[in-house]
């Protein structure tokens, strides 16, 4: 086993769940049996297809960063909405027998 093989192994393992060795051999676009025994530590990647690998966690890291930001984005936004009131919340006696309620629309369940 090789040192680099616990590392392309959780690289791979946790960018495509279930899918590693496909994940692997699609992104540098190797056989999968390649990708399979560079994962198991059969083989020694080459340094040219570990700067691809590199490269290729460089550029999705990037755009999840991105996405990660415009999501933030939107959680502030939504945050920041006005939310209307939904209901009748004026709590008063409203049958005179001393009991205040608050008359909200409770969606057709019944009040207890």
């Amino acid at each position: 086993m090789y040192p680099m093989t616990e590392t392309i192994a959780m690289m791979a393992r946790h960018l495509w769940p279930g899918r590693h060795n496909v994940g692997l051999a699609a992104a540098l676009g190797v056989p999968v049996p390649t990708a399979r025994s560079w994962i198991a530590g059969l083989r020694r990647m080459p340094a040219r297809r570990m700067v691809e690998l590199h490269d290729f966690l460089r550029r999705d890291a990037a755009i999840v960063s991105s996405l990660q930001s415009d999501l933030e984005f939107q959680i502030a936004q939504e945050f920041r909405r006005f939310k209307p009131r939904r209901g009748f919340y004026v709590v008063k006696d409203w049958d005179g027998t001393g009991v205040r309620t608050n008359r909200q629309w409770r969606g057709g369940r019944p009040k207890t």
